[in-house]
C-alpha cells in the first residue's frame, strides 16, 4: 500500500512499477513480462485504492490514471474498458456510493468527507501489465488517498496458430 503525497495538478503523483522476481527480488526483463503475456490464455492485474475527499475523476478532469504498456493513459480500473472511467462498483447490484445521484463510476468520485474505496480487476491483455500510476487533485490535508497495484497474474495458454 502506497500512500499518495499531496499535489493539485491532474497526475501530479506518479509511481513507476518495477515487476520484480520474488525469489531473487531482482527486476524481471520487460520481454519476459512480454512473452509471458503473449503464451498465456488470460492476465489480469488487481487494483485498489481508499481515499478521503479524493476522487480519481471530477466533472472532466481526470485526477488519477494508469499507464499501459505502450505509454497510453487509462482511466478505466476494471476489466477492458477503454476511455471508460470505471470501477467495480459500477458493475455491482447496488452500483457505486451516489452513483444514483452523481452518475459517479467510482466510490471515490462520489468525493465524501468520508472513508472510501474502489477497487478493480484490469483484464486487457493487450495493455497490460501497468506500467506508471499517476494521481492528483489533492491539496488539503483533510484529503487522504492510498493505493495498491497487485501483481500481474497470468494463466493457461493461449492457442498458437
Amino acid at each position: 500500500r502506497t500512500e499518495i503525497v499531496h499535489c493539485h495538478d491532474p497526475g501530479c503523483y506518479t509511481k513507476d512499477i518495477t515487476y520484480i522476481n520474488g525469489l531473487t527480488q531482482t527486476p524481471i526483463a520487460f520481454s519476459q513480462i512480454l512473452s509471458l503475456i503473449q503464451v498465456s490464455e488470460v492476465c489480469h492485474q488487481e487494483f485498489y485504492y481508499d481515499c478521503t475527499l479524493a476522487p480519481m475523476v471530477d466533472g472532466d478532469v481526470n485526477f488519477a490514471f494508469w499507464e499501459d504498456r505502450h505509454g497510453e493513459q487509462n482511466i478505466y480500473f476494471t476489466g477492458s474498458n477503454k476511455g471508460f472511467h470505471v470501477c467495480d462498483c459500477h458493475y455491482e447490484d447496488e452500483g457505486c456510493i451516489e452513483e444514483g445521484t452523481r452518475a459517479n463510476t467510482c466510490n471515490c468520485d462520489a468525493n465524501l468527507p468520508i472513508p472510501l474505496s474502489d477497487s478493480g480487476t484490469i483484464t486487457n491483455m493487450t495493455a497490460l501489465p501497468v506500467m506508471k500510476l499517476a494521481f492528483g487533485g489533492m491539496n488539503y490535508e483533510m484529503q487522504s488517498g492510498v493505493f495498491q497495484l497487485g501483481r500481474l497474474k497470468c494463466f493457461g495458454e493461449s492457442e498458437v496458430d
